[in-house]
């Protein structure tokens, strides 16, 4: 997606389907990597066909397929700020080079034109954000297209996310586009007024309602899921070595 002063650079990774992304300051190249995951050689690759630099890795939430690139590409480009909601920071304990704090509201700037605005929105985890610029914004697994992401998992609340997609819903410009954390190329984007008319979690009357759906055959406190074997066994592979 190209606007005047900045491009969205769409990925997809993985063996869940995470969606991966570069913020792209179209003066300047400078760029922002939103949740590094599963496969470094593919993110360098992309951003080297691209000719951008990073200058800052934003992730949306703490949970092992958003952020198990982060080291290797710190190794890659040492220096780089790495921003977490302090709410996430604080719940996960998550650590790592360079990482810096940042609350709901602020606003994180990318080369001398992109501006991105750190919401909160809770209830796949405890921090999680999604990331507003221009007309567009970064979901992470608060919503996917048709769909919503899981409030079972530890750290989980499903009334916090029927909350945060109402919020959503209310708050923002039926023409807003949205870009999930999960999902494919081909359909990588639709509009908050699409959505209200096709994703069964924006039309629930009640939170009820919400909960028997979102919750339907699982159980609060759930263990979050492990990739495969072979796939975990190639993300270690990538970590650079500690000193």
């Amino acid at each position: 997606m190209s606007q005047k002063n900045f491009t969205i650079h769409q990925y997809t990774l993985g063996p869940w389907n995470n969606l991966m992304y570069l913020l792209e300051d179209t003066a300047t190249k400078k760029c922002a990597v939103v949740d590094p995951a599963w496969e470094i050689d593919g993110i360098i690759q992309e951003i080297e066909k691209r000719g951008v630099t990073p200058s800052a890795c934003l992730l949306t939430h703490s949970h092992y397929d958003h952020i198990n690139m982060v080291r290797p590409l710190l190794a890659r480009y040492p220096g780089i700020p790495v921003y977490m909601l302090d709410v996430e920071i604080d719940w996960s304990n998550f650590s790592c080079e360079n990482l810096q704090r940042v609350s709901a509201g602020d606003v994180i700037e990318i080369g001398d034109h992109v501006k991105v605005k750190t919401f909160h929105t809770p209830g796949h985890s405890p921090g999680s954000m999604a990331l507003h610029l221009g007309e567009n914004l970064l979901t992470g697994d608060a919503v996917f297209l048709d769909s919503c992401g899981r409030a079972d998992i530890d750290g989980g609340d499903p009334k916090a996310l029927y909350q945060t997609i109402n919020w959503l819903a209310d708050n923002l410009p039926d023409e807003t586009v949205f870009y999930p954390g999960h999902g494919t190329l081909e359909r990588g984007s639709d509009t908050l007024a699409n959505q209200k008319k096709t994703n069964p979690y924006f039309v629930f009357d009640t939170y009820q309602d919400f909960e028997a759906k979102r919750m339907e055959g699982t159980s609060p406190g759930a263990k979050f899921p492990s990739p495969d074997p072979e796939w975990a066994e190639k993300v270690e592979k990538q970590q650079p070595k500690r000193p």
